[in-house]
């Protein structure tokens, strides 16, 4: 066993105790002199929960159908908030790229634009992690882009 293992390792007696004593992850930490993240990592691995209740929006109330360490909100309902969130930003990104194919003026569905980079070599590194940026962030990734619809793009990269 690595010794950061050995060091980072959360006693699962004392975790089950403190649970049942009604502690929070954010107590736990500080009796226990861990981080709170450390505490919820433990807790999982455990499959041990604080007394919180898993309760969400949508009535789903069963510990297994939630991520570990959230609590109001199921996987499911975790799954649909993302994917409203990627179409609203999206949907931002075209409007602010003119709404349309700039080679054939498609624009009947968000879903079959794609965002074109003019040169490869100056693309952000970390492009893949732009749901995370700030709007300003992501416009300067958008200004080295061409709006184009899939059949466009696929042109382009065909060589046509």
């Amino acid at each position: 066993m690595s010794l950061s293992v050995l060091y980072n390792s959360m006693d699962k007696q004392q975790l089950i105790e403190l649970t049942e004593q009604g502690y929070s992850t954010r107590q736990i930490a500080k009796i226990t002199n861990k981080s709170q993240t450390s505490v919820r990592y433990w807790l999982g691995k455990h499959n041990l929960a604080t007394g919180r209740k898993h309760n969400c929006k949508c009535g789903e109330t069963k510990k297994e159908m939630f991520h570990p360490g959230r609590y109001s909100e199921c996987k499911k309902c975790r799954k649909r908030y993302q994917l409203e969130r990627f179409r609203k930003n999206k949907k931002k990104f075209v409007e602010y790229k003119g709404g349309r194919c700039e080679k054939c003026g498609y624009n009947n569905c968000l879903g079959s634009l794609d965002f074109h980079h003019k040169d490869p070599d100056k693309k952000d590194p970390n492009w893949r992690k732009m749901r995370r940026w700030s709007f300003e962030r992501v416009k300067k990734e958008l200004d080295k882009c061409i709006l184009i619809c899939k059949n466009c793009h696929g042109e382009i990269h065909y060589g046509v």
